[in-house]
């Protein structure tokens, strides 16, 4: 069986595992708001409690496009800048 979570994309909705504690806790639902390497993590903001999760992409259970007319983000990390090793702090 192929995980749901892969292919996902932040701005994508997901509803957790049932097995997870959010899940049980009534967490359901969530917005997918950025996506670690490989799809192996996602970061979803939960609707019900508002807190961001670092959820593992095994822990999701379904996921749904966006509607249509809303946009689909780049994922943060494919934005972030990189520290040239030359100004990079020495340790101590």
């Amino acid at each position: 069986m192929e995980n749901a979570a892969y292919g996902t994309l932040p701005g994508d909705r997901v509803e957790l595992h049932p097995a997870t504690d959010a899940w049980m806790r009534g967490d359901r639902y969530g917005t997918v708001e950025s996506v670690g390497p490989h799809w192996s993590y996602l970061w979803v903001r939960l609707d019900k409690s508002g807190k961001r999760r670092k959820v593992m992409a095994r822990d999701v259970h379904k996921r749904w496009a966006p509607g249509p007319g809303t946009p689909r983000r780049r994922s943060a990390g494919s934005a972030r800048v990189r520290v040239k090793a030359h100004t990079r702090r020495a340790p101590r």
